[in-house]
């Protein structure tokens, strides 16, 4: 990442209500810390970590605490219920010290194969993407649970920057008939594989928006779609279709 794009990123967060942290030392810039403030339907205000980086010259200094605990207090301050993170796993340890230590989601990155074909039920209406306040604080975030539900949309949607462009290709849609929202993304270096972020309204019509996907996607080109799910809705759609762990 050039410092360009980094300014660029940093004052997207910043320009919208984000908390992009940072720790000095000597007036050097040795760690790094993205919160996210966000929305979950039936969870509500939720803070996000999204990056927490410390400089390895740095480390075991106590600068990812320090961090860490800068975090929770505007969290706090923004009266979220909870914080959230995806760890590597070599970092779940170091969270479980500060708290963070119950397992909101158990997550499944799963690949479905398209495949081309002609629709037997009418397809629904494909329209423009909703406001987030309009909608998407009421609809169910299915993929990619590795986030939360308006951090998503604003990371797919509203922060876009110039670096992301020049590597992803993203077609944005609503399915009215179906009030679902979804985001195909090509996966850069696997030309024919894409990830899709996908909200709906109402978790009966599931595979309905699945149906829909697999054919657009197909239609976009693309013969595998990436899902990251909590088990909940794979255990709702994993039998029916042909996919990879």
């Amino acid at each position: 990442m050039s410092i360009e794009t980094c300014i660029e990123h940093l004052n997207n967060l910043y320009n919208n209500g984000q908390y992009p942290i940072v720790a000095l030392y000597n007036e050097k810039v040795v760690g790094e810390l993205e919160l996210y403030i966000g929305y979950e339907k039936n969870l509500g205000e939720i803070a996000y970590i999204d990056i927490l980086e410390v400089h390895r010259e740095y480390r075991g200094r106590g600068i990812g605490s320090i961090l860490l605990n800068k975090a929770v207090k505007y969290a706090k301050r923004e009266k979220c219920k909870l914080i959230c993170v995806w760890p590597a796993k070599e970092a779940i340890n170091f969270y479980k010290k500060y708290g963070l230590r119950n397992e909101l989601y158990n997550i499944i990155s799963i690949d479905i194969e398209t495949i081309k074909r002609k629709s037997e039920h009418k397809r629904p209406r494909v329209g423009e993407p909703p406001a987030e306040d309009e909608v998407i604080r009421e609809m169910f975030f299915i993929s990619p649970r590795i986030y939360m539900s308006s951090i998503a949309y604003k990371k797919y949607i509203k922060y876009d920057n110039r670096y992301v462009s020049s590597l992803v290709k993203r077609t944005v849609g609503y399915l009215e008939d179906i009030e679902t929202f979804y985001v195909i993304e090509n996966i850069p270096d696997t030309p024919r594989k894409c990830r899709v972020a996908l909200w709906i309204k109402d978790k009966d019509k599931l595979d309905s928006a699945i149906e829909e996907l697999i054919y657009l996607s197909n239609e976009i080109g693309y013969n595998k779609i990436n899902m990251y799910l909590d088990t909940g809705f794979y255990e709702k759609i994993g039998e029916k279709y042909r996919y990879d762990l």
